[in-house]
Order: structure tokens, then sequence, then C-alpha cells
């Protein structure tokens, strides 16, 4: 699950491993970009859409949303 929403899970087995974690998550939260885009399928269907993202010339893994809900628009 945290994979497809692009986060992380953290699992330690002693609170004395946590300090590290939050300050794994500090260290994410400052370098994070917000990318949008307007979908060229623009049928409100309620299907999953894939999404993709890279960079050229990188090293650094990427974390990203591996897609989202196409959700259907509200009847009146």
């Amino acid at each position: 699950m945290a994979t497809t929403s692009g986060g992380r899970a953290f699992f330690v087995d002693d609170r004395k491993e946590l300090g590290e974690a939050f300050q794994s998550i500090v260290e994410d939260l400052s370098h994070q970009y917000v990318l949008g885009y307007t979908p060229t399928n623009a049928a409100r269907d309620g299907s999953w859409r894939h999404i993709e993202v890279s960079v050229a010339n990188t090293r650094d893994r990427l974390r990203y949303r591996q897609g989202y809900l196409a959700a259907p628009e509200e009847k009146r």
C-alpha cells in the first residue's frame, strides 16, 4: 500500500529506532516536488489510471503514486 501511494513504511523493533525513522521522514519531506498534468483521457469512468514518472540523468530513487482512480462525476 505504501509503495502504490508513493510512500514508505517504517518498522522498528525497539522504540530507540524511532528517532532514525523520523529523521528519514524529515529528510524525505524536505526534498519533495509536486508535479501536475492534464490526462489525455478525460473519461470519468472510475477506472484505474497508471502513472509513471521518470527523470533523465539521475541515480536517485523516485517515489510517487503509481496511479489514481478516475472518479465518476457526481450526479446532481
